[in-house]
């Protein structure tokens, strides 16, 4: 679109409808002439037709000034956004503790997470996670250098997630922070692989913290044309224009969008996606619940992981 340009049409293609409206420069503003929204299926040009007939029936002269026709308008320049399904992605970590930051970050770019440690869960549920076939992506992380607390169990998730990128070579690798050292493990033809192998920060590094992780992990998710970055973007540029904290919040049908701008230094994140509630969806993993016998949980598959241990000796009960 060019600086001269008076109109364009706005489009955007989501997951159960298609929206559009038409943008005009009129009387030394920019101003909004009509929207409309039709079921996905219903084809981008119908909806201009409609829009341009509701105009020259409400304002003649300036349809006519624009040369809004239904014949016509489809030839108008297009900005054009596609919102599709949020991605999923499975975020494995040696401890709890490095688990969270990474966690935060890719809810924060705009996943839906999945999430397992070392220290609550043995090697089949990761190994099973991972090779979900509705996971489309795996982040890995530890701190950068690794602490001790999950130093032994790096070269095992390495292995293990190595192990199912072989298995399935759709299957995209984030190695965040020391997991790096595990990247000889993935140097594997590239023909052979359609997956994207990144190796990111770590989850706490940048300013702020987790932000370089989160362009990571955001630029894998989305397309140059996704919706949700374009929303992300657009309450940024209002944020630093109006100098004023914007939030902005989008309800979809697959999953909602929550977007907090602000001006100074200007920064917009996506703070969360999530699907709606519904039974026919499974949401994250939840934790490994503690065993109702009394009995100590079993010991941990990670040999070398440390763990915290409960006792076995039951509580008194305070009623006796």
């Amino acid at each position: 679109m060019t600086r001269d340009q008076r109109a364009f049409v706005a489009l955007e293609q989501g997951t159960a409808t298609t929206s559009a409206a038409l943008i005009a420069w009129d009387a030394g503003r920019w101003r909004l002439l009509g929207s409309a929204a039709a079921p996905a299926g219903v084809e981008e040009e119908a909806l201009l037709r409609l829009l341009a007939r509701r105009l020259r029936a409400a304002d003649p002269d300036l349809a006519a000034t624009l040369a809004a026709r239904p014949e016509t308008i489809g030839r108008w320049p297009r900005l054009s956004v596609r919102t599709e399904a949020p991605r999923k992605i499975a975020v494995v970590a040696a401890t709890e503790r490095a688990l969270a930051p990474l966690v935060i970050a890719a809810h924060q770019s705009g996943w839906v997470v999945r999430s397992a440690s070392a220290e609550r869960h043995d090697p089949l549920h990761v190994t099973r996670l991972a090779l979900d076939l509705d996971v489309d992506a795996v982040l890995v992380g530890a701190d950068q250098p690794p602490r001790a607390d999950e130093r032994s169990a790096v070269g095992d998730l390495g292995a293990l997630v190595a192990a199912a990128a072989t298995r399935r070579g759709e299957l995209s690798i984030v190695l965040a922070g020391g997991m790096a050292e595990q990247l000889p493990r993935f140097e594997v033809d590239p023909a052979s692989r359609e997956g994207i192998l990144v190796v990111a920060p770590a989850a706490t590094a940048g300013m702020p913290p987790g932000s370089l992780l989160r362009e990571r992990l955001e630029d894998l998710r989305a397309t140059p044309r996704e919706g949700r970055r374009a929303l992300i973007r657009t309450a940024g540029t209002i944020a630093e224009t109006l100098d004023r904290r914007v939030e902005v919040i989008d309800i979809g049908l697959t999953a909602s969008t929550r977007v907090v701008a602000t001006p100074t230094p200007s920064i917009a994140t996506a703070s969360a996606i999530a699907w709606p509630s519904s039974a026919s969806r499974r949401g994250p993993t939840r934790p490994a619940r503690a065993p109702t016998s009394g009995s100590p949980p079993p010991a941990s598959p990670w040999p070398a992981c440390s763990r915290r241990r409960r006792s076995s000796t039951p509580r008194p009960d305070p009623t006796s």
